[in-house]
Formats: structure tokens, C-alpha cells, sequence
């Protein structure tokens, strides 16, 4: 049953806290095994002894009971233990068997939420249990020793369950002999090789590290304990039995050894959400083990997530002496680095942390993938051709495959997605369900790097026909490859002048914490190169320059993307509305205006001396809808076909410049013809969303029903062809084909990319 009865304010406090973020699972940790406890008070001194031996069983038997019900914290007298968010997700955590990584602000019971953990794991819920303690002084491990002792003999007499006569009870050691558990502690050694013994000299399935980013060669002490802690937690996990690695700690210095390794290792870890309470473990388990590097759960949450008093923040800045450096470690979760020589300088990346905020929504992807959405998903404009970009592992544990979901219009990150394993063919798979599923007039920009060579081939080979929403970079168009190259020269346009352009820009638009923390990471080397530290990363952030580099200076971006959208919605600081409206038509003049002088430019040697097309060197041949494409997509002279080129021009011409009318309706039928086979232009273009037979003397754009819709009320089994091979793709489109010009259309696709 659930305990709505209980003294203890702050449990429900956070279970209406839950329950307003539509947590299903938001009351656990009210749960009450014996009804007859409902309202009894542990410490009544008028309880019975029926009533005292169900109080130590139900202690034994639920954490929550203990921690909600009796556990009492030393500080102005004897208070209950304060529930938070942040000790909610860590406590959950390590009773589900995970690892748990926690950063709170000071004073907010980091330590005692440690502490009581290893208390009910010494007392009620091991059996042979031992526990190792950790931290970054001998005088903090004695003080970590103290508060579990302070936990035990602040409990009503009945509760001090421990044998006085048997039991150790000492500063080194703690026991309890009639479960057979024990709390040991380790001092931090003072040289690497000792760090390496010590790591080496314990196994046990239970470890505490406090103050992890100031132990001194922490990096040496964990790679060397690990292996063994693993070992023996998979052992107590087969018999039910306490198994965690538990670390807290508050943010520190970057420019020290094991501040670096704390905060790499900390951003290895899994996010954790509170969406989390309500899944299994072993899919949560799936999850760690897809999106982090370590297996971990990141618990970190800021003051004001913590339901602190309102002048908590005062206070403390008084207490720390207004240090601005304490300040913004101890209070404000910040890693502080000293060097003032960040690429783009120490208050761009404030006013980036600044804006950082949790995600609106998570969509989990063929049961597997977790995309983040910064923008509620009712909200989302789906008909918008956002630009995805991504940087491409090897999914193996290692590095991060990533994806950045940029909107075109204020570039601001949609979303974001983040993976280290499972496979290159499901990560493959997964980019198709978002490109026709979610996303489904997205145009991917994919570094074509060895893994990202094979991620294109598996995506094309999964559906043939996101090929033409695959960003191709010029060279690689030539060749027909997909993807983009990317060397020296542009890997410093895009940690230079594309970095420092779209923080500036954008900083308020970026969100992401992923993002924003490899940024804030990123140094100057001795050569001048701009790179992330040894040990850290920049996948995601790396994906996101991929997205803002296309839409600044991507090349032919029009055949991907209506350029008069890009930038509409960015606000125009210090302009009116009437000068935002009078450069928007600025800029769509221009655009009108470069295409005829293209189109002009084609006509020049079809002309006599008299500027009239000679009619001799034409023939007379009219060329079809597909080849008037090819010249456009082209725009070379040595794909122009002989015929009746001011005709063809004119025509050209006219669906060119329509196409970028907002209103469909107004295009007129070669228009129309065009956007229903050209490639180029998607925000009209139906190839991917219908059958191709739907396409025939279509001049109604049906299609147009599915825009402005949330895909998920789309059926799109029935718009979307899963192809398994480019053979198949040609048997089933010609199969469904009722005409030559259709025919024709196939046939020059399949030559453009050498199929």
C-alpha cells in the first residue's frame, strides 16, 4: 500500500513533484508492506513489542520505510531525512543494483544520502556483505565512518540492532556479525604506484567514492580495482544480494589530473531522467549500455531542482565568502577550468551554460535509441526540412555515434541522439525510422569517414530512396557518393569561424547539455588546433558544426533545401518588423535574381551575334521533364541535351522561380511536374511519400495532405517502400510503373549514382 499518512513532508512533496511530470511510477518510495504500520510512529515510546519486531521486519524488508520513517540526520537536533530529486535518483539507483555518479550542490545531503545507503545495506540488507569506503582525505573517511555510526545510534533503542560485545565499531572498521557484512575503508595513497596497489588489493561488491574528483590518482586506483568490483557485483547480483558503485562529489578544477579524469568520466556517463522510474531495469540496463560509455547513471541537479529555501543561494555565497571560484564549483555544479584561454573565451561559454535545459520529450526508436527533444512534440512543424547532422563510430563501446537535429529556420537544436553500441546496421536502420518515421523531409549531412562510408551504404541499401535527402559534397556528387569529406582546411573552418558564428548566434538556441559541455571542453593544443582533451569528446558537437556548415556554406544547398527558409525565424535584434520584412524580400530578390542570371548564362552560347537562339544548332528536339531536370540539377553546359533550348529555358525558368512560391496551389503544371520528380526540391516533392504510380498526371498534389501533420498520426507503412537491395528497387518500381516517362525518370536516377 502507499503511505499518504506519513509525517515526513518531504516524500510527498516529491511524489506530487512526479506526479505533475506525469511520472506513472511516482509514488514507490511511499510504499508500506504491513498495513497495520499505516500511521505508527517508530518512535512512540508506548509501541508495543508486536509492534517493534513489525517496525525491524519492515526495515529489513523496505529501504523506503527505514529511510522514510526512521532514519534521523544529526544537524539542529534530530531531523527526518529530506527527499529530494537528486537523493530520490541516487538512492533508487544503487537499491536497483546500478552504478550511480551524483554532483548536488553543497548542503543539500550528497554524503548522508551515501551514508544512509551503506547503513541499511550493513544492517537490513546484506548478508556477507562487505563495503568498501573511498574518499579524498583519511579525515573525510573517518567523518563518512562517523555518519553511519551517527544513523545507528540516532534510531529508536529497539533499532540498534548491533551486538556491542561482537560487533567492531572502530574508525577502520565496522561490523556486523549477525548478517556477516562489514564497512572497510581505504586512505588515498599519495603515489601512482601505490594508488595502483590499493586498487588492486580489494574486491568487494560495494564501493563508496567520496569526493571522487580530489582523490588523488583516482585514474590509477579505479582502472585498477574495476575489473575485480565487477567481477564480484555480477556475483552478488545472482543471489539478490547489494552491488553498486557509488560516487559523489562536488565539481572541481579541470586544470588538476583528477578533476580532467572526474569530468571525462562523469559525461561517460548516462543522463539520468526521471522517465527512468518507470522502466524495467533490464531495458534501463540497454539503454546504459547503447548511450554511455561507462555504466554509470549522472545524477547532477542544481539548487533550484532541490526545493532549497529561497535564500539558500545567498546563504551559501556567504558562507563561501563570496569566492567566485567556490561559488561556481560548490553551488552552481560548475568544472571550473583557470586557463582563460577557451577558444571562444570564458563568458561565451557562461552565456552557453547558462541556457542549458533538459529535454521536452524522449522518443525511444525501434525500441532501442533515445532521441531528445528540446521541442514539444505537439509543437513540431514535422513538414520542415530540418538538417540532420551526425558524426559516425564504430558502435563498439567506444567513441559516440551522433545526431544533431537542427531547424533551418532559427537554427535552433531540435534534437539530439547519442550511441556507442549495438550495431552499425541497426544505427542504420534507426536513421531510416527517423528520416521517413519522425523526421521525414530531413536532409542528412554525414561525415563520410570510414564508418560513416559504411552507415551510408546501409541506409541507401535500407531504403533507396533517402538518397536524395543525403547531403552529397560536391566532389563526392561527381563520383556519386554520398557524405562529406572532411580534412585539415575544413576541420578549422569548422572549429573557428563556424563555432565561433553559431555560438554567437545561437547560444540561447543550442540547449543541449551534450553539446554545450563539449564546447565548454574544448582547448587550444600547442599547434593552434582546436580539440577536445585526452579522454574527452566531440561527436555530438562535431555533428551539430556538420548541420550549421551546410546551411552557412553547403554548396548546391537548393537541391536539397528552399533557401529563402533558412534564417526566417532568426530574431532581428534592433530592426523593426517592417526592415525584417523589407531584407527577407531583399533576399528572395536576390535569389530570383541569381537563378535567371544562371539560367542566362546557359542560353549565352546557344546565341548568334544578334542574341537570337540559332535554330540550326538545336534540332528541333524538345527535351522530356526528367532531362529539363537534369539541367537544373547540373546547371553544366555538357549536360544540356539538343533541342529546343529557349523553350526549354522558359519553361525552366518559370518552374524554377515558382518553385519557391508558399503557396502550392499557385504553381503551375510543368511546375508541378517538376517538383514531383525533382530532387531538389523537397517542400513539394512527393518521391518519397507516394507510390510511384500516385504520381502520374498528378496536378492535385495529394501528398500535400500529409504536411503539416504529426507523422505519428501518419500510417507510413502504406506511403514508404522498404527496400532490401537496389535490385529489388528496380523489379518493384518497374512492376508499379504504368508509363515511359516514369521509366525514363528511373533510368536517370540509377545512372546519376552509378547503379
Amino acid at each position: 500500500m502507499i503511505d499518504y499518512k506519513t509525517k515526513n513532508v518531504s516524500f510527498l512533496k516529491v511524489a506530487k513533484i512526479l506526479k505533475d511530470k506525469g511520472i506513472k511510477n511516482y509514488a514507490f518510495f511511499l510504499q508500506l508492506y504491513d498495513e497495520t504500520l499505516l500511521g505508527v510512529d517508530p518512535y512512540d515510546e508506548n509501541l508495543t513489542d508486536d509492534q517493534k519486531g513489525r517496525i525491524i521486519i519492515e526495515c529489513s524488508r523496505n529501504p523506503w520505510y527505514f529511510l522514510r520513517q526512521c532514519c534521523k540526520i544529526s544537524g539542529s537536533g534530530l531531523v527526518p531525512y529530506n527527499l529530494h530529486l537528486g537523493n530520490l535518483a541516487f538512492t533508487w539507483a544503487v537499491l536497483s543494483g546500478l552504478n550511480a555518479y551524483m554532483v548536488l550542490p553543497r548542503q543539500n545531503g550528497k554524503t548522508t544520502a551515501a551514508a544512509a545507503i551503506v547503513y541499511w545495506f550493513t544492517y537490513h540488507g546484506g548478508h556477507n556483505t562487505e563495503q568498501m569506503l573511498f574518499a579524498n582525505s583519511n579525515r573525510n573517511l573517518i567523518n563518512n565512518m562517523s555518519r553511519v555510526r551517527n544513523i545507528r545510534e540516532n534510531l529508536p533503542l529497539y533499532l540498534q540492532i548491533s551486538d556491542k560485545k561482537n560487533d567492531r565499531d572502530g574508525s577502520e572498521m565496522i561490523t556486523f556479525k549477525s548478517l556477516g557484512n562489514k564497512i572497510l575503508k581505504q586512505a588515498p595513497k599519495r603515489s601512482e604506484e601505490g594508488a595502483d596497489q590499493q586498487g588492486r588489493g580489494f574486491s568487494v561488491p560495494v564501493a563508496w567514492y567520496d569526493e571522487f574528483a580530489f582523490i588523488p590518482h583516482i585514474k590509477t586506483q579505479y582502472q585498477a580495482s574495476v575489473l575485480a568490483q565487477t567481477r564480484i557485483a555480477k556475483q552478488a547480483a545472482k543471489f539478490g544480494l547489494p552491488h553498486s558503485i557509488m560516487i559523489t562529489t562536488t565539481a572541481a578544477f579541470l586544470n588538476t589530473a583528477s578533476g580532467q579524469y572526474a569530468y571525462n568520466f562523469l559525461n561517460d556517463c548516462l543522463p539520468f531522467d526521471e522517465t527512468f522510474y518507470d522502466m524495467d531495469i533490464a531495458d534501463l540496463q540497454k539503454v546504459m549500455q547503447n548511450e554511455a560509455k561507462r555504466p554509470f547513471l549522472k545524477i547532477v541537479y542544481d539548487y533550484w531542482d532541490l526545493g532549497v529555501p529561497e535564500d539558500y543561494f545567498e546563504e551559501q555565497c556567504k558562507a563561501l565568502a563570496y569566492d567566485q571560484d567556490a561559488i561556481d564549483r560548490e553551488v552552481l555544479n560548475k568544472w571550473k577550468s583557470v586557463s582563460t584561454t577557451h577558444p571562444l573565451g570564458q563568458e561565451v561559454v557562461a552565456r552557453l551554460e547558462e541556457n542549458k535545459r533538459k529535454p521536452t520529450a524522449i522518443v525511444v526508436i525501434n525500441n532501442l535509441y533515445r532521441l531528445k527533444l528540446y521541442k514539444d512534440p505537439n509543437k513540431i512543424d514535422w513538414s520542415i526540412p530540418y538538417v540532420i547532422g551526425g558524426d559516425c563510430a564504430d558502435n563498439l563501446g567506444g567513441d559516440y555515434s551522433a545526431l544533431v537535429i537542427v531547424d533551418p529556420r532559427d537554427y535552433s537544436v531540435i534534437g539530439t541522439l547519442r550511441s556507442n553500441s549495438y550495431s552499425t546496421t541497426l544505427y542504420a536502420k534507426m536513421i531510416v525510422s527517423l528520416m521517413t518515421e519522425y523526421f521525414y523531409k530531413s536532409i542528412l549531412v554525414l561525415e563520410r569517414n570510414r564508418n560513416g562510408s559504411t552507415m551510408l551504404d546501409m541506409i541507401v541499401n535500407e531504403n533507396f530512396m533517402l538518397m536524395q535527402r543525403i547531403y552529397a559534397g560536391p566532389k563526392n556528387l561527381e563520383k556519386g557518393k554520398l557524405g562529406i569529406d572532411t580534412t585539415e582546411d575544413s576541420r578549422r573552418l569548422l572549429y573557428s569561424q563556424i563555432l565561433r558564428m553559431s555560438v554567437n548566434d545561437s547560444y540561447d538556441k543550442i540547449n543541449d547539455e551534450t553539446i554545450i559541455t563539449e564546447i565548454a571542453n574544448l582547448i587550444r593544443t600547442r599547434s593552434g588546433r582546436i580539440d577536445h582533451p585526452e579522454g574527452g569528446h566531440d561527436d555530438t558537437c562535431i555533428s551539430w558544426l556538420f548541420a550549421r556548415w551546410f546551411l552557412m556554406y553547403g554548396e548546391h544547398i537548393d537541391r536539397y533545401i528552399d533557401p529563402l527558409i533558412i534564417g526566417t525565424l532568426c530574431d532581428v535584434k534592433g530592426k523593426t518588423d517592417e526592415e525584417t520584412e523589407r531584407l527577407r524580400k531583399e533576399k528572395e530578390t536576390e535569389i530570383r535574381r541569381k537563378i535567371a542570371k544562371e539560367n542566362e548564362e546557359m542560353m549565352a552560347p546557344f546565341r548568334n551575334s544578334n542574341n537570337i537562339i540559332d535554330p540550326n544548332s538545336i534540332g528541333g528536339y524538345v527535351p522530356s521533364v526528367q532531362e529539363q531536370n537534369d539541367i537544373i540539377r547540373s546547371g553544366r553546359l555538357d549536360k544540356i541535351p539538343s533541342g529546343d533550348l529557349e523553350n526549354v529555358f522558359g519553361n525552366m525558368s518559370e518552374a524554377l522561380i515558382e518553385r519557391y512560391d508558399p503557396d502550392p496551389k499557385t504553381l503551375s503544371k510543368n511546375a508541378k511536374m517538376l517538383a514531383s520528380s525533382n530532387v531538389v526540391d523537397h517542400d513539394k516533392g512527393k518521391l518519397l511519400t507516394l507510390d510511384p504510380s500516385e504520381m502520374e498526371d498528378d496536378d492535385s498534389l495529394e501528398s500535400e495532405e500529409i504536411y503539416n501533420k504529426n507523422p505519428k498520426d501518419i500510417d507510413f507503412s502504406k506511403k514508404t517502400k522498404v527496400i532490401d537491395s537496389n535490385e529489388q528497387f528496380e523489379r518493384q518500381m518497374q512492376a508499379d510503373a504504368h508509363s515511359s516517362d516514369f521509366n525514363k525518370e528511373l533510368s536517370w536516377f540509377m545512372k546519376q549514382f552509378n547503379f
